[in-house]
């Protein structure tokens, strides 16, 4: 029995299920078809031994005409993806679920975060074996009703487990997933003065930019986009046709908005035939760049500018122009980043290379709803409050074709919080 969609769903409410989304499976159907009739072929002196001949015959008859429907698009399958309907009470207590689990895990970030800056996770990452409570505090040196509350914290978030009559020890693999994500831990604890300003930052109280934020919350931001920069050596610059000769073979190349100099420094020992400029807005930023390309021997190739980047004047031309995590930092206003695109292309020479590192706000907004998406749509709170503003891979296309640059591309990664385009001048 074949019915029209509308009698599916019907009956398929009637039934009590709620329905959340009907797919088109028809071009994999037609396939089905193709092979149930060879199946029936196969199998057709069984069948006629089994059923007779002349249900033989109806049976190809109707499979062959199947199959000559569904491939001329007349006859098709939808999938209907449903769930079992739920009544008010159920959607509500399902609700309420899901916030006590965004209030659980705002209260384990930072549960994890007080342990490792107390130095209580390194502790237990040291110690091979279990470690009592009484050891904890004699090793730490902290308050024990503060030790005492924190374990048994770090316990109920599964972030440390307890051995009867031992002592407490690392979750299996907690410690390497805390080690891959700390930085961004500390970031999202520094972040949250910003996140309690947010209320009367919405009435429309003047934005404060990231260079006027606490010094702490740059550093943590910065150390979490150390990570770009092997990424963009990696996996990105190999795709750019030429770059990566020409940057091996030695090159000019200029960072904007070089922050604490992580970039520029990475740049200078992967490539140590080229020489790398950069310049930095922000003065703690400037002189904590200043420290670190001193601290590794580098003042001879990389140096750095505090200039506001809308301002920058050099007295060359550059082969490779990157920005990691800047634009979307410049300005609210189209106009201003226009014009900034446009600066930033006149620092390029004839076939310059540039490259923007962004990060991908949501082109639709059931996108949103992608767990890495969800943390891009927070930071976009902070971002606005920062005088910033994201936009969609789309939308960082169109603001370098509108400032005039060529050969715009967007390319491919694994990383679901980046984007990566270049462009030539």
């Amino acid at each position: 029995y074949i019915a029209a969609n509308s009698d599916y769903k019907e009956l398929l409410e009637e039934a009590g299920f709620q329905i959340l989304r009907v797919e088109d499976n028809s071009r994999q159907f037609t396939n089905i078809i193709a092979k149930w009739e060879g199946v029936n072929l196969s199998y057709k002196n069984m069948l006629i031994k089994e059923c007779g001949l002349d249900y033989f015959n109806t049976a190809i008859k109707r499979w062959r005409l199947a199959r000559e429907f569904s491939q001329a698009g007349v006859l098709g399958q939808n999938l209907f993806i449903c769930r079992k309907a739920f009544s008010s009470s159920m959607m509500e207590k399902e609700q309420t679920k899901k916030i006590l689990n965004l209030l659980s895990g705002f209260c384990g970030l930072w549960v994890i975060n007080a342990g490792l800056e107390s130095g209580l996770l390194g502790i237990i990452a040291d110690y091979r074996s279990a470690l009592s409570e009484k050891k904890m505090i004699a090793k730490s040196g902290l308050a024990p009703r503060y030790v005492k509350n924190w374990l048994y914290a770090a316990y109920s978030f599964e972030i440390i487990d307890y051995i009867p009559g031992k002592g407490f020890i690392y979750a299996p693999f907690a410690k390497e997933a805390i080690e891959r994500l700390k930085n961004e831990i500390c970031m999202y604890a520094k972040l949250s003065r910003v996140f309690a300003s947010l209320p009367r930052a919405m009435s429309g109280k003047p934005r404060k930019p990231l260079l006027k934020q606490d010094f702490a919350l740059v550093k943590a931001m910065s150390e979490v986009t150390k990570s770009d920069f092997p990424e963009i050596t990696g996996q990105i610059i190999p795709k750019i046709p030429r770059l990566e000769m020409k940057l091996k073979k030695g090159a000019a190349m200029l960072d904007v908005g070089a922050g604490l100099g992580h970039g520029a420094i990475h740049f200078a020992k992967v490539f140590p035939k080229s020489i790398i400029s950069g310049v930095e807005i922000d003065e703690r930023a400037y002189k904590t760049a200043l420290k670190n390309i001193k601290k590794e021997g580098l003042e001879n190739r990389v140096s750095i500018k505090k200039v506001d980047a809308n301002k920058m004047h050099f007295n060359k031309k550059f082969d490779f122009v990157f920005l990691n995590l800047t634009f979307h930092e410049i300005s609210q206003d189209y106009e201003r980043k226009i014009l900034f695109l446009k600066k930033c292309r006149t620092m390029l020479k004839e076939g310059g290379v540039f490259l923007i590192s962004e990060l991908p706000f949501p082109a639709k907004i059931a996108e949103c709803r992608a767990p890495a998406m969800k943390i891009l749509s927070s930071l976009s709170i902070c971002e606005a409050f920062f005088g910033g503003e994201l936009a969609s891979p789309s939308g960082y296309k169109e603001f370098l074709k509108k400032a005039g640059y060529k050969n715009i591309r967007q390319l491919k990664q694994g990383n679901p919080v980046r984007v990566f385009i270049s462009a030539t001048g």
